[in-house]
């Protein structure tokens, strides 16, 4: 069995909802704003990253950088840089708490 199952989806996670959200059509709200579905996706990659913790524990940021790295090369340099910050930020006040 695939011992790292949750990490490898975890890392594969991040690039493919990058790559997402620079295709995805938008839906105007009646505020004014944008909303993409694909942001539902980024509670799963939370959720997977959470049971990828417990695989590797805080060895988390491997598969961050990684999978931010990926993102690069497939999403908008804008759309990879603003979710690899949001996403450090996350690990780094989890791995505060």
């Amino acid at each position: 069995m695939f011992r790292l199952k949750f990490t490898f989806l975890y890392l594969l996670l991040i690039p493919l909802v990058n790559w997402a959200f620079s295709w995805t059509p938008l839906f105007t709200l009646p505020d004014g704003g944008s909303w993409s579905p694909f942001s539902l996706v980024v509670g799963l990659i939370l959720v997977c990253r959470d049971f990828a913790q417990r695989e590797i524990g805080h060895y988390i940021f491997v598969p961050l950088v990684i999978g931010v790295a990926i993102s690069f090369a497939m999403a908008p340099p804008q759309i990879a840089f603003a979710s690899g910050l949001a996403f450090l930020v996350s690990e780094a006040v989890d791995w505060a708490m």
